[in-house]
């Protein structure tokens, strides 16, 4: 998985084969894809105006899936949560939410 802005912002694409597919079509700028452990999904942070968001996106056709305001988002190692940075009282800290939402 690797962000391009190819498309015009930037957005996660992955290599298949010899090629590349567009997995986001946001219009807003994508960063920091994700595997998760069994690799049918990527968790992403996506800019939006002036707040950073986590979103889930499938490898199938799905729509991507806002979870959370947050960034630098990463998979607990099985793949139930998402953990990801978020400023609280003024001081970067680390929370987590389940991957499927909550």
């Amino acid at each position: 998985a690797f962000v391009s802005n190819r498309t015009g912002f930037s957005q996660i694409w992955v290599t298949e084969g010899q090629g590349a597919r567009q997995l986001t079509k946001l219009g807003k700028r994508a960063a920091a894809p994700r595997w998760s452990p069994d690799s049918r999904q990527l968790v992403c942070a996506v800019v939006e105006d002036t707040d950073r968001w986590i979103y889930v996106v499938s490898l199938d056709d799905r729509p991507p899936r806002r979870l959370v305001r947050g960034a630098r988002p990463s998979w607990s190692a099985d793949g139930n949560y998402v953990f990801f940075m978020k400023t609280a009282g003024g001081r970067n800290e680390i929370f987590q939410i389940p991957a499927n939402g909550g």
